[in-house]
């Protein structure tokens, strides 16, 4: 299938999709970003939330927890929780939570050389300091990227300092469809299996809708709990598309990739001759200058378009060359910054002007970044659901990622 084609069929499946399934744009930018997820969530932890399920949601994603734990996927401790009578841990059932509360900051203490460490937007925690029943509930929320190297250990190393006479410690990696974290080289220590895998759509969505519409319905729940639960369908509509949309999508995300290295490697070669392109598989794609090391370019976790070089001083770089959906002309003028940015740290030599090359590569591929720009924020799901096979599993450091494609 051409391109043409496979960007027609995509379209026409997002327009059906809008038709049935209609959510302002308004809507999809206040939503969709790993923030507003944990802010949700934490309003529907918290016991006297102003939502109308009181301690309910909070019981329910615990019992999730616990029967996660115990379903022989993950290793288990006397600070565990678990369900049913056997194995270590404490059940999920004798907690109150009508005193618990949520902490959105996170204190992670210091990191050498850089000062307190900030917490993400997406960390939280659920906390219940009862005399009898003690419990702390770290969740890691991430929607469309993935954790960041040393984030896991920092998480665990501050929650087993502080919170270490707390009876019940838990720690949850809660993404849109249950993927694992990325555990990095640097990760000393943690696995993992360590961290639950939940997912917003596989538990969270389920607990909702039992709530608010199966057979322990709230009888008044507020509109900001509707809202995430339209959110969340259109979210499953979106992540988990019929064949052959799911098939495109992949195809898709590789044909973004290939068009964004093909004009990042014309503008290189509008400044320094010698250039080629070399596709290493269809999400890493190499741009080659012998005899220095190639530039790999690919697509990170948060679905942006980067490329990872060593340039002459072996220190590493990274430069995202085109973050996703951005506009068709902005594009254009990041892919030339980048590859002067390239051409300077990686080829050397005196400063060129800066100007672009006649820009034959970015008018053949502009339909396709006009497609991205208007449909990103489906696109931004669909991709999400399907990228998996281009993500990177590696430490995000580019001297390691260039290691691993020679």
């Amino acid at each position: 299938m051409s391109l043409d084609l496979l960007v027609a069929d995509t379209r026409r499946f997002l327009d059906n999709s809008r038709r049935r399934k209609r959510l302002p744009g308004a809507t999809l930018r206040r939503s969709l970003h790993d923030a507003w997820f944990a802010d949700t969530l934490a309003w529907l932890l918290d016991p006297k939330g102003r939502h109308g399920l009181g301690v309910r949601f909070a019981e329910d994603l615990v019992k999730v927890v616990a029967q996660t734990r115990a379903s022989g996927r993950y290793p288990r401790r006397p600070a565990h929780l678990k369900w049913g009578k056997a194995g270590a841990g404490r059940g999920g059932t004798h907690f109150a939570f009508g005193d618990a509360s949520v902490i959105r900051s996170l204190p992670l203490g210091r990191q050498a050389g850089s000062g307190v460490v900030a917490p993400h937007p997406g960390d939280l925690a659920f906390v219940d300091l009862a005399a009898t029943d003690s419990l702390v509930l770290v969740i890691l929320s991430r929607i469309f990227g993935t954790n960041h190297s040393g984030e896991l250990v920092r998480h665990v190393e501050a929650t087993e300092r502080d919170y270490r006479h707390v009876q019940v410690r838990e720690y949850v990696y809660l993404s849109l469809l249950g993927s694992p974290p990325v555990v990095y080289p640097s990760d000393e220590g943690i696995h993992a299996e360590d961290w639950l895998r939940l997912s917003w759509l596989g538990h969270v969505r389920p607990v909702l809708e039992e709530l608010v519409g199966g057979g322990g319905a709230v009888r008044k729940p507020r509109h900001e709990v509707l809202h995430l639960l339209r959110v969340l369908r259109w979210l499953s509509a979106m992540a988990q598309p019929p064949d052959p949309v799911a098939s495109h999508a992949e195809r898709l995300g590789a044909e973004l990739v290939g068009a964004v290295a093909e004009c990042l490697c014309e503008e290189l070669e509008h400044l320094s001759s010698g250039w080629s392109l070399r596709r290493r598989d269809n999400h890493h794609i190499h741009l080659c200058r012998p005899p220095d090391p190639p530039v790999v370019v690919e697509m990170e976790p948060g679905l942006g378009i980067v490329a990872l070089w060593n340039g002459r001083s072996r220190e590493p770089r990274a430069r995202v060359v085109a973050p996703f959906g951005v506009h068709p002309i902005q594009l254009r003028r990041l892919v030339a910054l980048v590859a002067l940015d390239v051409h300077r740290k990686h080829v050397g030599g005196p400063r060129p002007p800066i100007t672009t090359s006649t820009g034959e590569a970015f008018q053949r591929f502009h339909d396709l970044f006009d497609f991205v720009f208007r449909y990103r924020f489906e696109l931004q799901v669909l991709l999400s659901g399907t990228a998996g096979t281009w993500r990177r599993v590696a430490d995000d450091e580019p001297t390691e990622q260039l290691a691993l494609f020679g």
